[in-house]
């Protein structure tokens, strides 16, 4: 028993030997550096409060640094949108304005083909007026060429216009020419009022 009672004490005296190791390397090192005081530097200190600062918060700095680089991430891509926002806004203005020009150049053209076409009814009321007279002209230098010659001057005498008056003259003669025939207009002339006679006579002589 008195064996017994000796390795009680040993281990007793060990473990607070141990104990007491501990607080002097271990826990009095921590505490002398939570209150700002020097204290031992211990080498197992050491390690464990180098791991405590790596697995520990990121410094404000390189947080500042990273939100730095995404806010001109940012700028940039929001410069770039605007750039091509207005890019696009200038090629729209221009393709309105082409547009625009191309809208009054149709209405020009159209405007045109309106004055065009009114000129060609124009010409055209023309062309059939004068194939009308031209035909009435032939029609009447026949009458004419059938019937008694007083009575063919006293209708030539009603017309006023010299110019028509000879215009049925010349039709006589084209009719004659095409019956085969020789044209009366030299009788009417003569039968004609001297003075009128004169005139006529001499603006069929004159070239027109």
């Amino acid at each position: 028993m008195a064996g017994y009672g000796k390795i009680g004490v040993t281990v007793r005296v060990t473990t607070l030997l141990l104990i007491i190791f501990l607080l002097a390397f271990i826990v009095a090192p921590l505490l002398f550096n939570i209150l700002g005081l020097p204290g031992m530097q211990n080498p197992i200190y050491t390690r464990i409060s180098r791991s405590l600062r790596l697995s520990g918060p990121a410094p404000a700095s390189t947080v500042n640094g990273v939100d730095l680089l995404e806010q001109e991430r940012l700028q940039i891509l929001s410069q770039t949108l605007d750039n091509r926002e207005l890019e696009l806004a200038q090629k729209e203005a221009l393709f309105q304005s082409k547009l625009e020009e191309l809208e009054a150049r149709e209405q020009i053209i159209g405007a045109q083909e309106e004055e065009l076409n009114q000129r060609a009814e124009v010409i055209a009321i023309r062309l059939q007026g004068l194939d009308d007279f031209e035909g009435n002209l032939l029609l009447n230098a026949q009458n004419l060429s059938n019937m008694p010659p007083a009575q063919a001057v006293a209708i030539l005498e009603n017309i006023t216009s010299d110019q028509v008056l000879i215009e049925h003259l010349l039709a006589a003669d084209r009719y004659a020419v095409a019956q085969g025939r020789m044209s009366l207009s030299s009788v009417w002339i003569s039968m004609m009022n001297a003075e009128r006679a004169g005139r006529i006579m001499e603006k069929m002589a004159t070239p027109s």
